[in-house]
């Protein structure tokens, strides 16, 4: 449905954004600033996100799922009107940029493994060389190329989430270059990734060795996000602080005890905010009651358990968006690729013309 360009000169009204949110009966509307116009939605306390977990790209049932079934998943996912939207964004419930009758989903990859983000071999061959790569290309195969001919950026990143361990060489390339062992530190093909990744994507931690989060404490848990963060600094070259995690093994499991101090290192901002589990479920919408942003449920894409994922997805309980825009202008010459509002789905933009 193309979007509905609406002139309104007739208000009376001094305040367009106050008549707007008394009109439309958003439930619990918030109103956001972006780019000189104010985007309305409500929060809507019916419907699921789905917070969806790639792991590698193959053909064992479990963790992978197969190339023709990336594909497809990626299409379906357009199909049923899906719209990827940051890890970030999602848990603090801006849903600004979500077009109206769209669905919000999340995507990201654990483990920061093989298949996700890969130089192709052209690429690979300048590191090997001991040369910089006057660019970098990616494989044609691995998630993050495949993501970019389906969806488009949203500002100036694409909604992917790499998380981050430091258990094996992050991404698996080493580009002909000998392995320096256990953090993995000072790789070229690993920083250029990490920044690559940054700039065009999104990183989020999935802890230093990749271990479960019952076997340490708090304490030691805090440290390894920590060093992980100082590694990414290196790597960078600035200071990092991911704002995002992703428990290894999905397991994000705390007795009253470790609740309570973990509470305490993100209000000292010693551990990220936002962190996701795995425990097979759809994630309720981040401003409800039993909503965490500390343990939020993701769902694993697998060969296994594809089937039940495409089931769920087209089943009708997935969360939809609506939005309104407003836009101030002088006159009806208005060019709204100015706003970059990434418009799409059944949007209305009023215009209002004093």
């Amino acid at each position: 449905m193309p979007v509905r360009l609406i002139f309104v000169r007739s208000l009376k009204e001094k305040d367009p954004e106050s008549f707007l949110l008394e009109s439309l009966r958003y439930e619990s509307p918030v109103s956001v600033q972006k780019q000189g116009a104010t985007i309305i939605y409500p929060h809507n306390k019916s419907g699921q996100i789905p917070v969806l977990c790639f792991h590698k790209i193959g053909e064992d049932e479990l963790y992978e799922l197969s190339l023709p079934r990336v594909h497809h998943l990626m299409a379906f996912l357009i199909k049923y009107k899906y719209y990827p939207l940051s890890d970030l964004n999602f848990a603090t419930g801006d849903f600004s940029s979500v077009p109206s009758g769209m669905r919000p989903i999340v995507l990201g990859a654990d483990d920061a493994g093989a298949t996700q983000l890969l130089w192709n071999e052209e690429t690979l061959e300048a590191y090997s060389r001991g040369e910089e790569p006057d660019s970098w290309e990616l494989d044609p195969n691995c998630l993050a190329a495949i993501y970019t001919r389906y969806f488009k950026k949203t500002g100036d990143h694409y909604n992917l989430t790499f998380y981050i361990s430091f258990d094996a060489v992050p991404f698996r390339q080493r580009g002909g270059l000998s392995n320096p062992g256990f953090p993995y530190e000072g790789m070229p093909v690993v920083r250029d990734k990490i920044r690559y990744a940054l700039r065009e994507f999104h990183l989020g931690h999935h802890s230093l060795t990749h271990t479960f989060r019952e076997k340490m404490t708090i304490d030691a848990f805090l440290r390894e996000i920590g060093e992980s963060n100082r590694i990414l600094s290196d790597y960078m070259g600035t200071p990092v602080s991911l704002p995002t995690l992703a428990f290894p093994y999905g397991s994000g499991q705390f007795n009253p005890q470790e609740e309570l101090d973990l509470i305490s290192a993100i209000e000292r901002g010693d551990f990220p905010e936002i962190a996701y589990d795995l425990n097979g479920r759809f994630s309720v919408p981040p401003w409800m009651d039993s909503f965490r942003s500390w343990d939020i449920s993701r769902f694993s894409v697998e060969n296994q358990s594809f089937q039940i994922l495409l089931n769920r997805l087209s089943s009708g309980n997935s969360y939809m968006n609506r939005r309104t825009i407003l836009i101030h202008s002088t006159g009806k010459a208005v060019h709204l690729e100015d706003y970059n509002l990434e418009l799409g789905g059944d949007d209305t933009v009023y215009v209002y013309i004093p």
